[in-house]
């Protein structure tokens, strides 16, 4: 997959695609900040001439499993709040 979206990112790595990233004014902060919580910041701003780079996506979702947890932890404590 080789992408200028953040939808195409998100899409990318649910499905353990090969993936290239291209930011774009409108989006580079949000996927430059999913590519440092995916430990996938070398995939961002491709620029010619570089090689494909394998992606361990075992790690990319334990990541993603991680973050998933620490919000859930989050709403949970707020919930218990109200």
């Amino acid at each position: 997959v080789v992408t200028n979206s953040f939808h195409g990112l998100i899409f990318a790595v649910l499905y353990c695609r090969p993936m290239a990233v291209f930011t774009r004014k409108q989006a580079v902060c949000k996927i430059n900040d999913l590519l440092a919580l995916m430990g996938m910041k070398q995939f961002g701003l491709t620029t010619e001439g570089e090689e494909y780079q394998e992606i361990d996506y075992d790690e990319v979702h334990e990541r993603i499993g991680e973050a998933r947890k620490r919000s859930l932890d989050f709403l949970r404590m707020e919930l218990e709040l109200l």
